[in-house]
């Protein structure tokens, strides 16, 4: 009865060795799984951040190039306007000079009668 006692102590001893050793591995490996879970999780955010930063760099660039054409257009035209100016001062002079020799011409035809 002893010997049989004593071997059911080692069995429930052997068993409660067991099952801590199975808790331990259980929750080594739960720990595993939650750093691969953090250190994924992480990837992802450090990802998303780049995407972020890759995004806000290419709207910048967008904006400046927009600025960059929108100035261009503000100055073609601001150049077209002054060519438009010149040429009006040009049909303006044009027209002055064609009257003052048409007065010349009259004057002249005055004189000569």
């Amino acid at each position: 009865a002893i010997a049989a006692k004593a071997a059911l102590d080692a069995q429930v001893v052997q068993r409660e060795e067991i099952k801590r050793r199975t808790d331990e591995e259980e929750r080594r490996y739960a720990e595993l799984e939650d750093e691969q879970r953090q250190k994924w999780e992480h990837e992802q955010d450090e990802l998303e951040r780049k995407k972020r930063k890759e995004n806000e760099a290419e709207k910048l660039i967008r904006d400046a190039q927009l600025r960059q054409q929108t100035m261009r257009r503000k100055e073609e035209k601001k150049q077209l306007a002054e060519q438009e100016m010149m040429f009006a001062a040009r049909i303006q002079e044009d027209i002055r000079l064609e009257k003052e020799s048409e007065m010349e011409r009259k004057q002249r035809e005055r004189e000569n009668v």
